[in-house]
């Protein structure tokens, strides 16, 4: 994977939170078993798994950049990264470098993935297709979103312009629940969104440092979250990533 990564290091030592995004579909067909390259064993295996091409292709994608963007800011080779699994399935370093306590997520859909880092704070990345809130059932809302989130949405006369808010609150949503490590054993109705100030509300979790931050890439929206314990803003730095082939 050749991509012209940014200078993540110094952005992160200067607390920022870096969010790399990269589109699947131009990478041509015969170069996917040199992205497979650095994957290790176990990872080309939950790859084979998928029964469609383009989720396999978009696994491979987003394990790939994760292991380039480690390389970019501690001296290792992509493929020699080592992971653990946490309690609820997020991934972490093993041995990482002494001093340097940099947590990462990924996502990935069909045609977009996308990585976050950021040093000493948890951090959460969720990565949609606009065109998935053709196929949402808004109901789901009042099933799992916070009471008043689910009032704001029926609220909403315009069906399109509801359906565009639930996918903004989805990713958000997803973002911090994959921050905390615990994904979906969180319920998504313990905390709210606000919209408007891109902030979390939460009377039952502890979520008062928590900072999100959402873009529309084409036609994706990547939405990240962070639990940012520093008494400066945080700096959200977005870098879309092209492949040179």
């Amino acid at each position: 994977m050749n991509l012209d990564l940014p200078p993540l290091r110094r952005w992160l030592i200067e607390r920022a939170v870096v969010v790399l995004s990269l589109a699947v579909d131009p990478v041509l067909p015969a170069e996917w078993e040199a992205r497979c390259a650095p994957l290790n064993p176990a990872e080309r295996e939950r790859a084979q798994a998928f029964y469609f091409e383009s989720d396999r292709h978009a696994y491979v994608a987003a394990h790939a950049l994760l292991r380039h963007s480690l390389s970019a800011v501690i001296p290792g080779e992509p493929a020699d990264w080592r992971f653990m699994a946490g309690p609820f399935g997020k991934p972490r370093l093993i041995d990482p470098p002494p001093g340097l306590d940099l947590r990462f997520n990924l996502s990935h859909c069909r045609s977009r993935v996308a990585v976050a880092l950021a040093l000493r704070a948890e951090v959460g990345v969720d990565v949609e297709a606009l065109d998935r809130t053709a196929r949402l059932d808004p109901g789901i809302a009042d099933a799992c979103f916070a009471p008043d989130e689910a009032a704001t949405l029926r609220a909403m006369g315009d069906e399109v312009l509801r359906r565009e808010q639930f996918l903004r609150l989805w990713t958000l949503k997803e973002a911090c629940i994959k921050a905390t490590g615990r994904g979906l054993s969180q319920p998504l109705n313990a905390f709210s969104i606000d919209l408007d100030r891109l902030s979390v509300r939460s009377p039952q979790l502890a979520m008062i440092h928590w900072r999100l931050a959402q873009w529309q890439v084409g036609e994706h929206l990547v939405a990240v979250a962070v639990d940012w314990p520093y008494l400066t803003p945080v700096c959200f730095i977005h870098r879309l990533l092209v492949n040179r082939h």
